[in-house]
């Protein structure tokens, strides 16, 4: 977690704010079943989803609680997403939603390794969302608010997620010649 704290640092503006001002506490498991002693209501019930970890707010603390043994794309993708919301509302109030969940799921794409990290890369589900998908028009996208079905209901929120990745990635990466 402090690599990825030290690749977001080095991203960001000076004088971003990267820790909410109280303990960050992170639990590691090394396992599914461990994970599910934890926070067992996520594998309570039939065809509920079994995240590989959480990122929980608090009042005096935050908690982090994930697995260890993750493999894939980007295994952590949905915690360090979790925490580029919180280092962007410790900094900036009011953000469009697009641009808060464009510009997590941004970061949140990231590799980490022994001695440097990327982010920002492409994330394979998300480009064939984006192939296979309808997009929204851009006011569209720019209107979303956390009540919009786009951000609530299952069947519309990838779409909503991966066009607002795209576009800050664009945004991001796009060279002026």
């Amino acid at each position: 977690f402090e690599q990825i704290r030290l690749l977001y640092a080095n991203a960001m503006q000076s004088g971003t704010r990267l820790d909410p001002g109280f303990p960050i506490l992170i639990l590691a498991v090394k396992n599914e079943k461990s994970l599910s002693q934890l926070i067992p209501e996520y594998w309570a019930g039939e065809g509920r989803t079994h995240p590989v970890g959480l990122f929980v707010p608090g009042p005096e603390k935050d908690y982090i609680v994930l697995r260890t043994d993750v493999e894939g794309q980007f295994p952590y993708r949905p915690i360090y997403h979790e925490y580029l919301h919180l280092i962007l509302s410790l900094n900036y109030q009011h953000l469009p939603v697009w641009l808060d969940e464009g510009f997590a799921d941004f970061f949140g794409c990231a590799t980490l390794f022994p001695r440097f990290g990327r982010f920002g890369q492409p994330s394979s589900f998300k480009l064939h969302v984006l192939q296979q998908s309808k997009l929204l028009p851009l006011d569209v996208l720019f209107k979303v608010n956390h009540q919009s079905p786009s951000y609530n209901e299952a069947n519309k929120t990838s779409i909503f997620y991966a066009e607002s990745w795209a576009l800050v990635h664009y945004l991001m990466l796009h060279k002026q010649d």
